[in-house]
């Protein structure tokens, strides 16, 4: 199943990183490959192909901030070769009457046979499926991590009542918000908060403020980590109505699995360098995350 192919990915990178006590960059050791290796995956990109995979995530969301431009270009060349070779093979098996790979690409390729897709369409999806579902993922769990090595209150409350995992995802979501806002404009005049805004105009929506409004949250400011276990309102973490995000359910999978490692694994953790924070100012994530760790006497993946 889905949900065991991730877990098998997921664990083999974190057995790989954290099976003795060390010392390194979290996020290049587990957070930033981690949903790279899975939405590649789910692609169906071989595995030979996936080691530029998360540089040309990066590049691309850089590019959305004000990066190098031709780094995206680059990167979309990349993306695009792939997927066309993924494609070609999946169409050649299609005219022979068999069954291509259970995978994204293949589901595409059957859409474009049949003329519900372009060719380009089916590039910039998953460019798109690429970026939306690594580079958001990543900065969630590094910055899940980060909260736990400052606050290890948190640790020891997960550890008491590990059913508040669900919920303690949710509230590092509306926390930490990865996605800050996305951009709207509006075709005719209109009047916002009382401010008249001219036809044409781009307004930031801002998820992160509202994920933090007092009007809306007790104790906004704080981790509140069973905030959500009974359900009740909603953060606007993934967005809201026609444009909540679609890969909302594989970032959560992810972001579980990811503290329940990190509560299995860790007897110690902590901060031993300088903590850099992403440069997209749409985005909130770590670029590094040094930390020095042990490891308890009998880790066990939950």
């Amino acid at each position: 199943s889905l949900s065991e192919g991730i877990d098998e990915i997921g664990n083999r990178l974190w057995t790989k990183a954290f099976s003795r006590d060390g010392e390194g960059d979290f996020v290049r050791l587990f957070s930033f490959p981690f949903p790279a290796e899975v939405i590649a995956e789910l692609l169906g990109v071989e595995p030979e192909d996936r080691d530029k995979f998360g540089e040309w995530s990066d590049d691309i969301v850089n590019g959305l901030g004000g990066g190098d431009l031709e780094l995206v270009e680059r990167a979309n060349v990349g993306i695009y070769r792939i997927v066309d070779r993924l494609v070609e093979d999946r169409r050649r098996i299609l005219s022979e009457g068999g069954e291509p790979p259970d995978d994204l690409v293949s589901v595409m390729t059957k859409a474009h046979v049949a003329g519900e897709l372009s060719h380009g369409e089916v590039r910039r999806l998953s460019q798109q499926i690429l970026v939306a579902g690594h580079e958001t993922t990543a900065s969630l769990i590094s910055l899940m991590l980060y909260r736990l090595i400052m606050n290890p209150r948190l640790v020891d409350e997960l550890r008491a009542d590990p059913t508040l995992i669900d919920s303690a995802v949710e509230e590092f979501l509306r926390f930490d918000s990865p996605v800050q806002g996305l951009f709207r404009t509006n075709e005719n005049p209109c009047a916002l908060a009382d401010v008249e805004i001219d036809a044409g105009s781009k307004v930031q929506m801002l998820f992160a403020a509202a994920n933090r409004d007092p009007r809306v949250w007790d104790r906004p400011d704080d981790i509140v980590l069973d905030r959500f276990a009974s359900g009740g309102r909603p953060h606007l973490a993934f967005g809201w109505g026609v444009h909540h995000c679609i890969g909302n359910a594989l970032a959560r999978h992810e972001a579980r699995f990811a503290l329940r490692a990190m509560l299995a694994t860790f007897e110690t953790v902590e901060l031993v360098g300088d903590v850099e924070v992403n440069f997209p100012f749409i985005l909130r994530g770590l670029t590094t995350l040094p930390i020095r760790w042990t490891v308890r006497s009998t880790p066990a993946m939950a």
